[in-house]
């Protein structure tokens, strides 16, 4: 991976802020950033399906936007970056993989200070 992406290693360095640029400007983006997991129970969150289709259809869509969806939409980003590697697109490849770094870096900010 090193010899793709080491190129391009200022290109996801400056395009990984480009969720947070989304964030105010794209309605629907605001809840990708984050979740508050404490809205599930208790840990380790047994409760909480890890599938989108079941997490809606147990607590609706619209609540779990209103909680966050940064689990589940990581799971869709990497969906996203795997077709672009079988489409072999390397536009996408990069803007992909710079928008699942943003993500899970937001993920693991959330958990590290309870945000």
């Amino acid at each position: 991976m090193t010899v793709l992406y080491k190129p391009y290693a200022d290109f996801i360095m400056e395009h990984a802020v480009d969720p947070d640029k989304r964030r105010y400007a794209v309605s629907g983006e605001g809840p990708h950033h984050f979740i508050d997991i404490d809205k599930y129970g208790i840990y380790p969150f047994d409760s909480l399906p890890r599938r989108w289709k079941d997490a809606v259809a147990k607590y609706s869509e619209d609540s779990l936007n209103a909680n966050g969806i940064v689990p589940w939409w990581v799971n869709t980003m990497l969906y996203r970056l795997t077709d672009a590697f079988k489409e072999k697109n390397q536009a996408k490849i990069l803007k992909y993989s710079a928008d699942i770094g943003h993500y899970i870096a937001d993920a693991h900010a959330a958990i590290i200070t309870g945000n």
